[in-house]
């Protein structure tokens, strides 16, 4: 790559990925002292009360001076947390190495206590806990269905898999109830793998919505495209890889990359309009408000039409008037 591209690489990858991302934000919503912990939280489901409760534990055991596994375990854990928690670039994968550490501590305390017959009651009160957070999904799915249907090109799938996780959710209470925690803990490994397996009937609802893979098919199969292609500030990545088009961005009111690209990045309607006048048609894959934003633009000088809405990505085409030409 050095030789291949030189200070550009070096400059991208040393300073750019690694220094300056230590020393500033790439995503500010992110940078916050509580994030990675509530990454942990929600990223742990649904086993996050019993990980809590032997991280606890295992500080109580290092008290005790009967934790040796405890004090590896939480070194390996802190030892993430001083390194990635200073730095202002937060995302949920940097911290991926501390989980393999999170399961064993959570794993070896549903063993202590579940073999302890003086910890009856505190399992009790977590799994029980654990029931409640289980139901998170079954009254999304009903939330998304009764607000949200747009979202579903297939209302089947949904109601099926309502169906079977609030099932197998009661299941898990049974097993609870009559203290058959073994059990229960198998039913409680069972409905992660139903979530995961769940993606493959799902993903074609969610795609449009994480990837302009269907956006940009739909535009290069339907139509012909022999010009720069305009796109949001975050689906510019998507478009440039899916399309093999130049592209060029809409950035009214969105701010500048972290890094600088070597594409147009257009932050005024001003400037927008003036690409529009380069070309006689503009295709566009672009979100909901910047497809308004160049409605609005758009005037006599400009006639916007809508192509198709894939997900949250609105494919519509930009042409000058004759007028203007």
């Amino acid at each position: 790559m050095i030789h291949r591209y030189g200070s550009v690489f070096t400059h991208e990858f040393f300073i750019n990925d690694h220094i300056r991302r230590f020393f500033e934000a790439e995503h500010h919503a992110n940078d916050t002292l509580y994030f990675y912990p509530l990454s942990i939280v929600y990223c742990l489901y649904p086993w996050g009360l019993f990980v809590i409760a032997g991280l606890i534990a295992a500080l109580v055991n290092i008290r005790k001076n009967t934790g040796n596994i405890d004090v590896f375990l939480l070194c390996w854990i802190s030892v993430v947390f001083v390194i990635f928690s200073p730095a202002h670039s937060k995302l949920v994968s940097y911290i991926f190495p501390l989980y393999p550490a999170l399961a064993l501590i959570g794993g070896n305390f549903i063993m202590e206590k579940i073999t302890s017959p003086q910890s009856g009651r505190l399992f009790f009160g977590l799994s029980l806990g654990t029931f409640l957070i289980l139901l998170l999904i079954p009254a999304a799915i009903v939330v998304v269905l009764v607000k949200f249907p747009f979202y579903l090109s297939s209302v089947v799938p949904a109601y099926a898999y309502l169906i079977i996780t609030l099932a197998i959710s009661l299941v898990y209470l049974y097993f609870i109830v009559r203290k058959r925690y073994i059990f229960g803990l198998g039913v409680l490994a069972g409905y992660l793998l139903v979530i995961l397996s769940s993606l493959l009937f799902v993903s074609g609802d969610i795609e449009p919505y994480v990837s302009s893979y269907k956006a940009c098919a739909y535009l290069t199969r339907n139509y012909t495209v022999d010009s720069v292609i305009l796109s949001s500030k975050t689906y510019a990545r998507g478009v440039r890889h899916f399309t093999d088009k130049m592209v060029a961005v809409n950035g009214i009111r969105t701010g500048d990359f972290f890094s600088p690209h070597p594409i147009p990045f257009l932050k005024t309607e001003e400037e927008v309009k003036d690409f529009l006048r380069t070309q006689p048609i503009t295709c566009c894959v672009v979100t909901k408000s910047s497809a308004k934003q160049i409605q609005g633009l758009a005037g006599t000088e400009f006639t916007v039409r809508e192509l198709n809405v894939i997900g949250n990505r609105y494919v519509i085409e930009v042409r000058r008037t004759e007028s203007k030409r």
